[in-house]
């Protein structure tokens, strides 16, 4: 087994809360809607599934959704 490292890299991010799934849709190009108990917006790649919370991340022009304790030990602000 070998050990890897993430590569740095710039992304954008918004964090998924009741209040801003209009601005999510926007982000990704896609409506969204609240199915069994989670939000599921369309996106290019297809359907991007999200818990309140959850960060949705775009890297090289994908959509992903991130657990917020992921996201944290992960990522920091960029300057």
């Amino acid at each position: 087994m070998k050990k890897y490292l993430a590569k740095q890299k710039e992304i954008e991010a918004i964090q998924l809360t009741l209040l801003n799934t209009s601005q999510i849709e926007a982000f990704v190009g896609g409506d969204g809607g609240f199915f069994d108990f989670e939000m599921v917006f369309a996106t290019k790649e297809g359907a991007l599934h999200a818990s309140i919370g959850d960060w949705i991340i775009k890297s090289q022009g994908k959509f992903y959704s991130c657990k917020p304790d992921i996201f944290e030990m992960a990522y920091e602000a960029a300057e």
